[in-house]
């Protein structure tokens, strides 16, 4: 069937391209993708294919390859598209060398000037006539308000089709930024959305990439990418870049403008894996993680646009049930297998594994303190207590569903604290099992407030 499936790549790929291939290899990820090599007169092309999501993602892959074209053509430093494959899905591009954003940049100097180079990249793009892409099928809102929520209202549609539980907090930040949408900003551009994302190659920017959900929005939708890439893959002194985008640009750095959509970008890792959080899988320790992580970004986003101190809960002390030798004695043995090092996944899955064992020990230790915490405040909230964690969600969604302004400051905090009590049921990460993993850095999902980011602290 792989074998099957490399045949249709390699004949799309020359097709396409125009010579024959001389080496194909799937990428080990979650998602299909190859690097081929193809053999052209005097040079050989590396070549990159990038394959489908799968179905019920927000826009089909022809959508990414329109933008990709739109953007070499204004000059802009993209991948080169070849085209599209039809099975398997997927677009063929050139495979453009570089590392990931600041990867191997060993002093300030390097650093600021990929920096500039990644910013003047991005305010060019933000210049390009929205209308070249609005003839390649992107959708171009009119009205300011329906413009500033342009990719958030389809992520929304998104987990609506895959909600099957009640989810509270989800919808106090929904219903919060349903009634807060930023309509006083008229300005518009090309966003990238997922911003921040970059190869770098001898010192210079060779491309911006991961493209799918880019669309027309507000060009501040941009920098608050920043806020959330910076995160989990560090780019630099943040104030530095807006102050510099300001410069090339005139624009204003309007600081609850950028934590709105920081909210909206960070708020929708859960309404993408609302589905993945209510099953059992083997990677479930991963969505716990974005879970958390996301809704850390986006509540915090939300308290520097109120100005509020969120306060976080005590942690309560571990206790040791009956079979709590049972959940340590599991990690124990997931540790022992072997691990076979011809698979290149065989590792991910082992730490996959493990952590979630460690986790299932954290709940035995914490997790009826945490439940009763989170009972207590929910009874003191609407009146009477709900007997399991499943009747209070129910009865927290409904609440939050009929509350109104008033309540924001305290829903915030009270959500913040549930949060913060999902995080104590993770364990440490030390070090990053694959690319783009957030463990190691999950706590570093407290954004600081902007003025404090303007200030370079």
């Amino acid at each position: 069937m792989q074998e099957d499936e490399e045949r249709r790549v390699s004949r799309c790929v020359e097709k396409l391209v125009g010579g024959p291939v001389t080496s194909l290899t799937r990428e080990n990820r979650w998602r299909p993708s190859w690097v081929a090599t193809v053999s052209l007169p005097g040079k050989d092309v590396p070549i990159y294919v990038r394959g489908a999501r799968g179905e019920g993602y927000t826009h089909p892959l022809d959508y990414e390859a329109n933008v990709l074209e739109v953007l070499e053509e204004n000059g802009i430093p993209v991948p080169h598209v070849y085209g599209m494959c039809e099975n398997p899905p997927a677009i063929v591009m050139d495979c453009v060398p570089g590392e990931r954003q600041m990867t191997g940049l060993a002093n300030d100097e390097a650093k600021r000037a990929v920096i500039d180079d990644y910013i003047a990249a991005i305010a060019k793009m933000h210049q390009i006539d929205v209308r070249e892409f609005e003839k390649r099928g992107l959708r171009n809102p009119a009205d300011p308000g329906d413009l500033q929520q342009n990719q958030h209202r389809t992520n929304v549609e998104f987990y609506r089709s895959l909600k099957s539980r009640p989810e509270p907090l989800v919808e106090f930040v929904l219903g919060w930024m349903n009634r807060n949408v930023p309509r006083h900003r008229s300005q518009r551009s090309f966003v990238t959305y997922d911003s921040g994302q970059f190869l770098v190659d001898q010192g210079r920017v060779s491309a911006i990439y991961d493209l799918e959900v880019a669309h027309i929005n507000d060009p501040l939708v941009d920098l608050g990418g920043w806020r959330i890439r910076n995160v989990f893959e560090p780019l630099y002194d943040l104030g530095y870049m807006y102050r510099e985008y300001a410069r090339l640009t005139g624009t204003d750095i309007d600081h609850d403008v950028i934590n709105y959509h920081t909210m909206a970008l960070s708020i929708s890792t859960s309404l993408c894996i609302a589905k993945q959080i209510t099953q059992p899988l083997d990677t479930a320790i991963n969505w716990l993680l974005w879970e958390v992580s996301g809704t850390r970004m986006a509540l915090t986003a939300m308290a520097d646009i109120l100005k509020v101190d969120l306060v976080a809960p005590h942690r309560p002390e571990p206790q040791r049930s009956a079979r709590s030798h049972a959940a340590k004695s599991m990690k124990l043995a997931i540790d022992a297998l072997p691990i076979d090092r011809s698979d290149p996944s065989a590792a991910y899955r082992s730490a996959m594994a493990s952590n979630l064992a460690a986790h299932l020990e954290l709940v035995d230790h914490i997790g009826d303190a945490i439940d009763k915490a989170n009972l207590d405040e929910v009874e003191a909230l609407i009146g009477y207590r709900p007997a399991t964690i499943a009747e209070a969600d129910v009865a927290l969604e409904d609440y939050v569903l009929a509350a109104g302004p008033e309540k924001d400051i305290e829903l915030l905090q009270l959500f913040f604290r549930r949060n913060e009590r999902n995080r104590m049921l993770l364990p440490i990460f030390t070090e990053a099992v694959a690319a783009g993993d957030v463990g190691p850095y999950l706590d570093n999902a407290f954004l600081p407030p902007m003025r404090d980011v303007m200030g370079g602290r």
